[in-house]
């Protein structure tokens, strides 16, 4: 720096001198102070000086960058997709090599504490050497990193996404050879709604994140497992002889206690597997195709299922039959049937109010199959409550005709219905509203819908006992209710399942359930009907084992509005 001036010099030269020094300090100043590494090195590639930014992005002292050059092999420098980068390649040394402007080049360098990420520029300067300017984007590209990282990973449990399962599932699709098989498994937690209900939310995430970690364990390691959502897991593999074995393992390995606390919870999973050639695979239609399997598995109550062309057109009918169910329910072209019910001595003493489907297209839709798919859709509070409100429209329409249905009327309700307390009491306000008493009608739950909830369905039905309600446990003798759940529910009615009715006479082991549920209802104050009575020698036998009520097309076959009302002026 210039600090005494010649005596002999002119006033020019004075404003010559004392621009320069401004000037030279000002860039001295910049030099110093700038965020960015700036190196300088001479012709030999030796370099001659470094800031304050350089010393401290690369971790050394003025003194370690003097000794060395650009082209040391001491520096430890990695390219942008992490691979060795030679010093020749360095933007230093090809800027003073071949005497141009290189810019921009991301590389990654390795110092006593860690990696450092850099963006490198160079440019030959014109005395000679080289000038080397570098800013530090470790942060940048940590940053960037995470923002990917999330991007392709499960927040809770830390596996991979859908996203990244189905960037992976392309991917495998492209590398597998043309004529070998592309595999995908569709995991799913069987009833992992109640772990959620039962136990709260952050148990059942904490199952969710046992359950990530079990799966991926026993994956092998060219397998790809990521959480599809919920709680659903996929994964994606080659299609191996030993592919169901592997299915198994999954299985075995979740169904192993689960520990949270104090509680011990016990999960199962079910399993769908679709696997097609590497020429074929189209990664969104064979993970639908497997998850169509798992769906079959839970609805057959099977572990696993394998995929095949049958599936795929029951979907289509079922996807196709629920938007036409759904337009039936609002548009109120649902029907109603009437079958009578009477005692043992064959004296009418109720109804059991059916609902019946005949769409257009699919012709007469059976409730065996139309009933699960409005649960499955959703669709089921909408169908009762359709079904509640016809059955009240037409008990008015009779009272104002002045014909009077003694006895009540029996309606079914799904488990779905009873979690949802809202329906339950537009059920009771529509009743209340009409003026017909909630003494008229009897609410039938399945023995297995009770199951599924038990504790939840005791205390909804004695609700609906106070309201007036009479309660009846439909197709009893399948569910395997405890006879604890029996004796806290105190239900009016037992209705014995028509699988064991329509067997009792050629089958002692029938004989002998239907004979126990009766002893069990009487030990219990309730009252049985049998359903699917067929024959009189069945009718005869349930009447001497103590049934209290019958029910079947030996005395009445389920009979439209216009049918019952005639049957009832017959009486």
């Amino acid at each position: 720096m210039v600090t005494d001036f010649p005596k002999t010099a002119t006033a020019y030269q004075l404003a010559d001198i004392h621009f320069l020094r401004a000037h030279y300090e000002r860039w001295q100043t910049i030099y110093e102070l700038a965020p960015v590494g700036v190196s300088i090195a001479d012709e030999a590639g030796q370099i001659i000086d470094a800031n304050p930014a350089a010393e401290r992005i690369l971790r050394l002292s003025k003194d370690q960058h003097l000794s060395a050059t650009i082209h040391d092999s001491q520096w430890e420098i990695l390219d942008a997709l992490g691979q060795h980068l030679q010093p020749e390649h360095y933007a230093s040394a090809i800027a003073l090599r071949e005497q141009r402007v290189v810019e921009n080049q991301i590389m990654q360098v390795r110092h006593r504490q860690g990696m450092a990420w850099l963006t490198v520029s160079a440019a030959p300067l014109p005395t000679g050497g080289v000038i080397i300017v570098y800013a530090d984007i470790t942060e940048v590209k940590e940053q960037a990193q995470r923002i990917a990282y999330l991007s392709a990973h499960d927040q809770l449990t830390g596996i991979a996404n859908r996203t990244a399962f189905f960037g992976q599932l392309e991917q495998r699709i492209v590398a597998t050879a043309k004529n070998e098989q592309v595999a995908v498994l569709v995991l799913d937690i069987d009833g992992f709604k109640e772990f959620n209900e039962s136990a709260g939310h952050e148990t059942g995430d904490k199952i969710l994140q046992e359950v990530a970690k079990r799966i991926a364990s026993a994956a092998p390691p060219a397998s790809f497992v990521a959480r599809i959502g919920g709680d659903e897991f996929a994964v994606t593999c080659s299609f191996k002889s030993d592919i169901h074995a592997r299915i198994i393992t999954y299985i075995k390995v979740v169904t192993q206690p689960i520990r949270i606390g104090r509680a011990e919870f016990h999960v199962h999973l079910k399993a769908g597997l679709a696997h097609t050639k590497a020429s074929e695979a189209n990664a969104d239609k064979l993970w639908r195709q497997a998850d169509l399997a798992m769906h079959e598995a839970k609805a057959k109550r099977q572990s696993f299922a394998v995929f095949h062309q049958e599936m795929s057109e029951r979907y289509v009918r079922r996807f196709e039959m629920s938007e036409r169910l759904q337009r039936a329910i609002s548009l109120g072209e649902l029907e109603l049937h009437y079958q009578p019910q009477f005692d043992a001595d064959r004296n009418y003493c109720g109804v059991e109010v059916l609902c019946r489907w005949y769409d257009d297209i699919f012709g007469q839709v059976s409730p065996c199959e139309f009933i699960p798919l409005a649960e499955e859709r959703g669709l089921i509070g909408a169908l009762t409550e359709a079904v509640v409100e016809k059955l009240l429209q037409q008990m008015i329409a009779w009272r104002d005709q002045g014909l009077h249905i003694p006895h009540r009327f029996a309606i079914n309700l799904s488990v779905q219905d009873l979690e949802r307390p809202q329906l339950l009491q537009w059920i009771k306000q529509k009743v209340a509203v009409t003026g017909l008493g909630a003494e008229r009608f009897e609410l039938e739950i399945t023995e297995t819908a009770l199951m599924q909830n038990p504790e939840q369905a005791i205390d909804t039905c004695r609700e609906l006992q106070e309201l007036g309600f009479r309660i009846a446990i439909d197709d009893f003798g399948v569910g395997h209710s405890s006879l604890n759940y029996l004796k806290k529910m105190r239900a009016d009615l037992l209705k014995i399942d028509m699988s064991f009715t329509r067997e009792m006479l050629n089958n002692p082991s029938d004989h002998a359930i239907v004979k126990t549920i009766i002893a069990t209802a009487d030990i219990f104050g309730m009252e049985t009907l049998a359903e699917g009575v067929e024959s009189e020698a069945q009718a005869a036998e349930l009447k001497r084992l103590g049934c209290h009520y019958l029910q079947g097309y030996l005395l009445a076959k389920p009979m439209p509005a216009s049918e019952f009302t005639a049957f009832i002026r017959a009486l």
